[in-house]
């Protein structure tokens, strides 16, 4: 497997231990609270034949209702430290966008973050 290739599965296995959130992938259907895990962006420095970093999106998404701010407040720091501590890959979270995704006919409540992967 390339190295791009194995930090994602390597983030699948953090993000999809997370109690009380399921992992999806996109096209999945979600039923929120969840993750989203988007494929990586990948990127070549000068002069080299591989990727050297790759950026991916991991969608925090909660059921549209009252707590929907609150709990992706609470929450979306926990996905970030499971990327930060994952095991066998160099990630950080960037940044979290508030947003939302579309989930079927339903636009949920998000929180959208950058992660960046030194491969």
């Amino acid at each position: 497997m390339s190295a791009a290739a194995d930090a994602y599965q390597a983030l699948r296995a953090a993000l999809g231990a997370m109690e009380g959130l399921a992992l999806y992938e996109p096209g999945d259907p979600v039923d929120p609270p969840g993750v989203v895990l988007m494929p990586p962006e990948l990127v070549w420095a000068t002069g080299c034949a591989t990727p050297t970093t790759a950026r991916l999106l991991a969608i925090v998404v909660m059921p549209r209702d009252e707590q929907s701010l609150q709990r992706l407040l609470d929450v979306t720091p926990r996905v970030a430290e499971a990327v930060d501590q994952a095991d066998g890959v160099d990630a950080v979270v960037e940044r979290a966008d508030p947003g939302s995704y579309t989930a079927g006919r339903d636009e949920l409540p998000a929180y959208v973050l950058t992660v960046e992967i030194a491969l």
